[in-house]
């Protein structure tokens, strides 16, 4: 499993055994997003680590294209890699890739409540503001905010009902995204809320005093940080302060899956 782009190529299998070693040595406290609004469950003597995967579609595609469904299957060689070797991971979905009734989503539904079962975390993909936005394009802001809200209770209930979702998190950080927006949604929801907001979980736990890192690799294809070498960023750990948490996030679609 290799994403490789102009800049370097990292391995995810290497990577996976890296990270397994040192979850075997006790250097390291595997977690999920939920986990992390207990703070009971977030290790005070070593790194506390977090694999995060985002599984990405165009809005309004329900299946109709190869890259999604070949999007979904990386994923799950992702996930039974991971799971191969004992560890977990939370994974956010968009309401596209499993609410279609064909044999592909029953599919990988069903693999997906396996893994929820197996200790893996499923959560949500919010992308209703951007659905709202497509669906009312020219009307007031207000209108619009007011629709993604609907459209975002609507889903995440009818997500609920296949699995367990205790975090959110919004499609598309960054600059470039102005409001209204996924966040917009994102940061309606609370860390204690049933729901909690991937990044009102993050403040909560800095305003505990615990320190958050957060690496992605969208970073390889970016010009802003080429040094992005997660397997260097597991070694640097070790020389970390204690009950720090580290948040990887990883995108199926950009990974070559040979194996």
């Amino acid at each position: 499993m290799e994403l490789k782009s102009n800049k370097k190529t990292f391995s995810y299998s290497d990577w996976l055994t890296k990270l397994k070693s040192m979850v075997d040595a006790k250097q390291i406290n595997l977690l999920t997003m939920a986990d992390l609004k207990d703070c009971d469950k977030i290790s005070k003597n070593i790194p506390n680590v977090v694999i995060r995967h985002d599984l990405d579609m165009q809005t309004g595609n329900i299946f109709k294209v190869n890259y999604d469904i070949d999007t979904a299957r990386k994923l799950l060689n992702i996930l039974y890699a991971e799971k191969a070797l004992g560890l977990v991971s939370t994974t956010y979905i968009q309401r596209y890739f499993v609410i279609p009734d064909n044999d592909f989503s029953n599919q990988f539904v069903f693999a997906l409540k396996n893994f929820e079962s197996d200790g893996f975390e499923i959560g949500y993909h919010i992308n209703d503001m951007c659905e709202a936005e497509l669906q009312l394009k020219g009307n007031p802001i207000n209108d619009i905010i007011m629709c993604g809200e609907i459209l975002y209770h609507d889903h995440i209930t009818e997500l609920q009902k296949v699995f367990n979702i205790r975090t959110a998190s919004a499609h598309g950080y960054g600059k470039r995204y102005v409001e209204p927006n996924n966040l917009t949604i994102e940061h309606q929801l609370k860390h204690d809320d049933e729901v909690s907001g991937f990044k009102n979980i993050v403040i909560s736990l800095i305003n505990k005093g615990i320190s958050v890192a957060y690496h992605t690799d969208s970073f390889m294809f970016t010009d802003y940080n080429t040094t992005f070498d997660p397997i260097t960023m597991l070694d640097n750990l070790k020389a970390n302060v204690c009950g720090t948490v580290c948040i990887f996030l990883f995108h199926p679609q950009l990974y070559d899956i040979t194996s």
